[in-house]
């Protein structure tokens, strides 16, 4: 159970991350 809390937290991460990344290159462009 730990590990799967471990994973999903790691994949809201990596969203969080992906999702400032697109907002910055819009800022950009």
């Amino acid at each position: 159970m730990v590990h799967y809390n471990l994973n999903l937290h790691i994949k809201l991460l990596l969203m969080m991350k992906t999702v400032k990344t697109l907002k910055t290159l819009l800022i950009m462009i």
